[in-house]
């Protein structure tokens, strides 16, 4: 034993026991499914499809039918691709049309609109963002095209969306406001129930986080330390740990220190709600299990983008929802490794031009399954036919443990922003005020905002200069909220459905957010972005409800 290294706490040693007894019970899995799948000695070759450049993997018939048995292989025709990208193309278009009517709508939806329509054209625009420590980095975000189709998408749905967020508090469209919203000389004259649903289990867990907290501090998770990262102290994700120094992080409410997973890197890939929705789905597990895991960014990725389109990074909450119907498990970090790309190059480099082909993709990636398409899976082919299928570097066998997936989940901030309160100011505080009702009960958020010279003013502090929103305009992005901060309160006069005449009494204060792009980032990853910004600068607010996660772990 080395005399110098403490030695592990027993439930590390455990913990690490129980894992390398699931790998090995992964790779027995593994192994059968990919059978005689020994791509590394072949060669790629090149392919074009409309104006795609691409490269593909010949095999023989018998060896291509056993890709197909991977149960996550996502089958596809070569032939099929211009018209999906004529599908994308045109959905586009539409989304855009959408965008452009709600700016001629009601004030919430416009502020929808506004901020859309500042973001440069296209589904990606390149960025340089400044850390820190004065570090620069290169990031991708999201041009006006992706989040147009995610906006319009919210639209599409956003009477469904609020009757399902609503009824999930007792609430609906003509009773909307819950009791403790009201102020004390409305309650007399206005018949309303308690929203029983929030206040005594958010009290009740609120008293027992403090108790605990007093008795035990919570500790934050480390890299190495998460289940699934492969016990390394730099997992390919980024995985870092910087304590924030902002008194504002000790005041958050919302998920404790030890419910959110390590901040992360998604490195030069658009890949940030990949890195949101993972992060969301680790914090409702770690609020079920106690424990936190590393998920896989890379898989979470392929299961948004990798049936709908070769090139071009981004997704939406389209995608979220598709991947959350179609049950699509997550595994850990280890099963497939995330891939910054830090070398990637587009062609044709001006971001106003479509994509054409991806270079460099896989530069510093080795044994890992990569290609030079947004999702990055292997695309293997039938030799002498266009039957195609992608396939990722691990396939989820049935009954593996540690799998997970979020079984519900909606956009709400779209939603709530049609409702009819009488006051555009006091709609937007209700809003403001109903997403901390869900942080209160343990819902997961992953908000959709634009990155201007306000954002990017954002330093050690997490605080971004509001004077400088709408400046410097420069692309989209997403970051999984994680709790919020009141500083005080402000009332409204407003109007239930339209007609009931009432004081709210609403709080004020900041949003905390965990970012992609490293400890380097703000206050140690994260941010706090006050009312202002979330009000102007917000395109969408994604839910993951509370308790809405399943496994195929045994006991979970």
């Amino acid at each position: 034993m080395n005399k110098h290294r403490p030695a592990r706490p027993a439930h590390h040693a455990a913990r690490r026991l129980t894992l390398l007894t699931l790998c090995a019970a992964l790779g027995g899995a593994h192994a059968q499914n990919t059978v005689n799948l020994n791509f590394k000695n072949l060669t790629l070759q090149p392919v074009q499809i409309a104006n795609l450049d691409l490269n593909v993997l010949r095999v023989d018939p018998q060896v291509f039918q056993q890709t197909l048995k991977a149960p996550n292989a996502l089958q596809l025709n070569l032939t099929d691709l211009p018209a999906r990208i004529q599908a994308r193309d045109a959905e586009v278009r539409r989304s855009l049309d959408v965008v452009g009517t709600l700016a001629r709508s009601t004030e919430l939806r416009a502020d929808i609109a506004r901020t859309t329509l500042s973001l440069p054209r296209g589904l990606t625009v390149p960025a340089t963002v400044t850390l820190r420590g004065g570090e620069n980095r290169e990031v991708l975000l999201f041009g006006q095209d992706t989040v147009a189709v995610s906006v319009a998408q919210a639209e599409a749905g956003a009477d469904r969306n609020r009757a399902e967020i609503l009824g999930s508090f007792g609430l609906n469209d003509q009773n909307p406001v819950p009791r403790e919203f009201l102020s004390q000389d409305s309650l007399s004259g206005v018949t309303l129930a308690a929203n029983s649903r929030i206040n005594v289990a958010a009290l009740n867990t609120a008293a027992l986080n403090r108790l605990q907290t007093r008795l035990a501090p919570p500790k934050p998770s480390q890299p190495g330390g998460e289940l699934g990262d492969g016990f390394v102290s730099n997992p390919s994700d980024g995985a870092c740990r910087f304590t924030p120094t902002s008194a504002l992080f000790g005041q958050m409410r919302g998920n404790a220190i030890d419910q959110i997973t390590t901040i992360k890197d998604q490195g030069r890939r658009g890949t940030c709600m990949a890195f949101a929705y993972t992060s969301a789905l680790e914090s409702l597990i770690a609020r079920r299990k106690k424990i936190t895991f590393n998920l896989s960014e890379q898989y979470a990725y392929y299961w948004l983008r990798g049936d709908d389109g070769v090139l071009g990074d981004g997704a939406g909450w389209g995608d979220f929802n598709d991947a959350i119907a179609r049950q699509r498990m997550l595994p850990t970090e280890v099963r497939w490794k995330y891939n910054p790309s830090r070398s990637r190059v587009r062609v044709p480099a001006n971001p106003q031009q479509p994509i054409t082909a991806f270079k460099n993709s896989c530069v510093n990636y080795a044994d890992q399954a990569c290609s030079d398409t947004t999702a990055q899976a292997q695309l293997v082919c039938q030799s002498g036919t266009n039957n195609c299928a992608w396939k990722p570097e691990w396939d989820i066998a049935p009954n593996a443990a540690f799998n997970f997936r979020p079984t519900q989940g909606n956009e709400v901030w779209v939603a709530l922003g049609n409702l009819n309160l009488g006051n555009a100011d006091a709609t937007r505080a209700y809003r403001r005020a109903m997403l901390r009702q869900m942080i209160d009960r343990g819902d997961q958020l992953i908000l959709g905002f634009t990155v201007d010279g306000a954002f990017d003013s954002v330093g050690a502090s997490g605080l971004p200069d509001t004077t400088r929103m709408g400046q410097n305009v420069r692309g989209g992005h997403a970051v999984h909220i994680v709790g919020y901060v009141n500083t005080g309160t402000q009332t409204f006069d407003t109007k239930i459905a339209g007609l009931v005449n009432v004081k709210m009494t609403l709080p004020t204060g900041y949003f905390v957010i965990k970012n992609s792009w490293s400890c380097g980032f703000g206050d140690g990853g994260y941010a706090y972005l006050p009312d202002t910004f979330m009000d102007r600068e917000t395109n969408g607010v994604y839910n993951l409800r509370a308790g809405a996660v399943a496994s195929d772990m045994a006991g979970f």
